[in-house]
Formats: C-alpha cells, sequence, structure tokens
C-alpha cells in the first residue's frame, strides 16, 4: 500500500511536522504510526476528527531523553470501501 494515500487526509500544517512514521497493521488493515515533533492544536484536532480513519487523536508522548518535552503521537489507518 502507497503511504501517501493514507497521510494526505493529514492538513497540512500536520504534514510540514511529522518526525517518525512506522508502518503496520491495525485490525488487519494497512496503518502508519504518525509521530509530531510538537502537540496538536485544538483546530487541527477538530479538523482530524473528521476522519474516522484517524485514531488517538489526543495521545501525548514523551522523548526518552526528556521526558518535559510532549510530541504527539496517532494512527492513521487504510479507509474502506
Amino acid at each position: 500500500m502507497d503511504v501517501s494515500i493514507l497521510i494526505e487526509v493529514l492538513p497540512d500544517s500536520v504534514k510540514a511536522d511529522i518526525t517518525n512514521l512506522e508502518f503496520g497493521l491495525s485490525k488487519g488493515k494497512a496503518a502508519v504510526r504518525v509521530t509530531l515533533g510538537r502537540l496538536l492544536t485544538e483546530p487541527e484536532k477538530a479538523e482530524m476528527k473528521k476522519c474516522k480513519n484517524i485514531l488517538g487523536i489526543n495521545s501525548v508522548g514523551h522523548y526518552k531523553n526528556s521526558p518535559d518535552r510532549k510530541i504527539s503521537v496517532f494512527v492513521v489507518t487504510e479507509v474502506e470501501e
């Protein structure tokens, strides 16, 4: 599966700040875990909640060596036809 199809549903402001992508499966469907170098803003979250194939929009992670620095982590799954 082409990952660009999964990523194209994200707002441009989010695409610009992606620091890591990890590919895998979620419930038998292609998925990608997206890590941003910052937290999502409320307008970005509101826009992304419109897409049912984005999971964990409110998830917050931390860097191992810098626990005070918060990052957003979420999953984008393949859209069911």
